[in-house]
């Protein structure tokens, strides 16, 4: 019988902090960690770039191409996700609301299903079902956490995604199902096989990276991934915890070990049971020596660690690793040589902080390099800071134990140790180069004993080289994974809508085929409501573009051409002359020519400490005017303030 999960409860957006666990530098003072109120997170975060001399006006372009703002955009994501959800005075929404309403629901369901033969719905899922087609700039299918390969059988292919769920491919990876609908959480940060019984797989549930789902645990499946149980490893989701790896010991595969943000936990029964084994926070990986599973390597985000008897004790290892300065590790073992453990780091400002490598089976490392800053934007590595708390992979070839690769913003390999470094996966290149990969590794893996034959998990989905990096291909078509901040329906064709997505653009959607129009986060989008040729659109803090010709094209109208405003900046069309436009920031704007040109209609609205969050126009009359306002780092839920206007801007009164 199909489990259901009723223990596993969480939505995408119910996470506590998707920083929290990654040492981000504007936590240091919060006074609760682990309960941290939303105000005060919000506060350090500004005091942090305020203390930097951030100008947000002067930001441009889209994630990774702004040098230095490592955590911004993935911050501001989950600000404006979780600030309608908090509580006036600040306080998290509790994760379990999402598993109490999936029990009720499950109740009723099966009571309803007692009387009722027969139901039926009209809706159709418009997708995307494929990767869209680029017209420009980077685009994908949605972030990938981590995938693995059935070690006796390369066709069969699994992946996770941090808020879409676990994914299978019978076929290398050409189309895909997903068997966690039903499930009331949809993150998935790791995937181990059996490999005596394939049809055993687990999933660690939540997402590591940036908590953007909390875990409720290990999952086990008895069919391929058909069906899933909880198994003894089930946390209640205020706990707030993630898993970043999970392994069973190849010679006994009743054991297995888990890397968790409260410790290494360790299973003798398949896991219906666990027990800690080394009681330490933000341990984000573990490795088996190759050979000898008696010999186990750990990592939290700045520590070491070595056991030799099967992972039951670990000791601490520093001999030739960094002791400060670190802000992520990531480790990774190769066949070829078992005595080779490297271990990559990400410095404090989340840029590449160096690889070191041991050949003494992880006692003693060694420096192989610490530059150039493969963690950074640049192909050439010549720029500064990084993403390193939120995407770090690394991968060694299990037939060649100097070819390793490394994951970032954009994907590096080097074939002598880690001395030297070539980038071979470009995520700002032409998306039609073979060097082109989605920017934001994850995760890089290797088949299972293939030099040549690597995966990469990224913001933009799966992608697959079969020369060990130097072309790739994406493979994400059929993953449904889209996270989308707002969609358009056309108002004169029933067959067309424009979706704005984080990290994948503008993605058009007529007549059942999808076309991507704009690379970066797309934030709020309106088709006009007289002809789908005319399309807006926008960047984070307000930057506004304008398409006459369905999308194709791009001309950027935003006023006085210089944006700062909310991180969802509010704009919308007067609903009785699609031309005029109206647009907010600290003030009001209006075009009366599809923003060719803008006119200021208020003067020091907000004061200048507050932006606008939300505006409307009323359908009965086109001179009342309402904007909602408040902190300028606030969304609709905050806003203190309401102003209104009865003659078109000329005058506003505080409501």
């Amino acid at each position: 019988m199909k489990n259901y999960l009723m223990k596993v409860a969480l939505i995408a957006g119910f996470a506590i902090l998707s920083v929290t666990l990654h040492g981000q530098p504007w936590m240091a003072n919060i006074t609760d960690k682990n309960n941290p109120n939303f105000f005060e997170v919000q506060k350090a975060f500004n005091d942090y770039w305020n203390s930097k001399g951030f100008d947000n006006s002067k930001r441009k372009g889209t994630e990774g191409e702004d040098e230095d703002l490592a955590g911004w955009y993935q911050f501001k994501r989950w600000e404006w996700f979780m600030a309608p959800r908090v509580s006036p005075t600040g306080e998290l929404p509790d994760p379990m609301i999402a598993y109490n309403e999936n029990k009720k629901f499950q109740s009723q369901s099966n009571d309803r299903m007692k009387h009722i033969a027969n139901i039926t719905s009209n809706w159709t899922c418009l997708g995307p079902t494929s990767v869209p087609a680029a017209n420009s700039g980077q685009h994908g299918a949605g972030r990938i956490n981590c995938m693995t390969v059935n070690p006796h059988n390369a066709n069969t292919i699994y992946v996770g995604s941090p808020a879409g769920g676990f994914w299978k491919s019978y076929n290398g990876g050409t189309s895909w199902i997903t068997t966690t609908d039903h499930n009331a959480t949809l993150g998935v940060s790791d995937i181990v096989v059996n490999p005596n019984d394939t049809n055993i797989v687990y999933i660690a549930t939540g997402d590591t990276d940036a908590n953007d789902t909390y875990s409720a645990g290990v999952l086990k499946s008895y069919d391929g991934g058909m069906t899933w149980t909880t198994t003894g490893l089930n946390w209640q989701l205020s706990q707030s915890r993630t898993i970043s790896r999970i392994l069973i010991k190849p010679d006994s595969t009743n054991v297995m070990i888990a890397a968790t943000s409260s410790g290494i936990m360790r299973s003798i029964d398949s896991g219906s049971t666990w027990s800690t084994v080394l009681n330490v926070v933000s341990m984000c990986g573990v490795e088996l020596k190759p050979g000898d599973s008696k010999v186990v390597y750990a990592c939290s985000h700045d520590h070491y660690y070595r056991s030799t008897n099967g992972g039951l004790s670990f000791s601490y290892i520093s001999s030739g690793l960094p002791t400060t300065g670190v802000e992520r590790m990531a480790i990774a073992v190769t066949a070829n040589d078992t005595n080779y453990v490297y271990a990559l780091m990400s410095a404090t400002d989340y840029s590449f902080g160096g690889l070191y490598r041991s050949s003494d089976g992880g006692t003693t490392f060694s420096s192989m390099s610490t530059t150039p800053n493969i963690l950074g934007t640049a192909t050439d590595g010549s720029s500064t800071g990084g993403q390193g708390w939120y995407d770090l992979a690394l991968a060694v070839s299990p037939t060649s134990a100097n070819t390793v690769m490394v994951g970032g913003i954009n994907v590096w390999k080097s074939t002598n140790g880690g001395s030297t470094w070539s980038c071979v996966g470009k995520g700002y290149n032409n998306v039609t180069s073979s060097s082109h990969v989605h920017p934001d590794i994850h995760n890089l893996a290797f088949a299972p004993g293939n030099g040549s034959v690597v995966y990469c998990c990224c913001d933009g989905g799966l992608f697959k080289s079969s020369n060990t990096g130097t072309a790739w291909a994406d493979m994400s078509s059929g993953l449904q994974i889209m996270e989308f901040y707002s969609i358009s329906s056309s108002q004169t064709s029933s067959t067309i809508c424009f979706g704005g997505s984080q990290d994948n653009g503008g993605n058009k959607y007529s007549s059942g085929t999808w076309t991507n129009s704009a690379a970066g986060d797309a934030m709020h989008v309106i088709i006009d409501f007289t002809t789908a040729n005319d399309i807006y659109d926008a960047l984070p803090n307000g930057d506004i573009l304008f398409s006459n010709d369905g999308g194709t094209n791009w001309g950027d109208i935003t006023p006085n051409g210089n944006a700062n405003g909310s991180w969802v900046t509010p704009y919308v069309l007067d609903p009785n002359n699609h031309n005029t436009v109206y647009a907010g920031y600290s003030d009001v704007f209006k075009s009366t020519n599809q923003g060719g040109n803008w006119t200021q209609i208020s003067t020091n609205l907000t004061g200048g400490s507050n932006l606008i969050q939300a505006m409307a126009v009323a359908p009965s009359n086109s001179n009342y005017i309402y904007v909602a306002a408040g902190p300028q780092s606030v969304t609709v839920s905050e806003c203190n303030t309401l102003y209104k206007t009865t003659n078109g801007g000329t005058s506003w009164s505080n409501i």
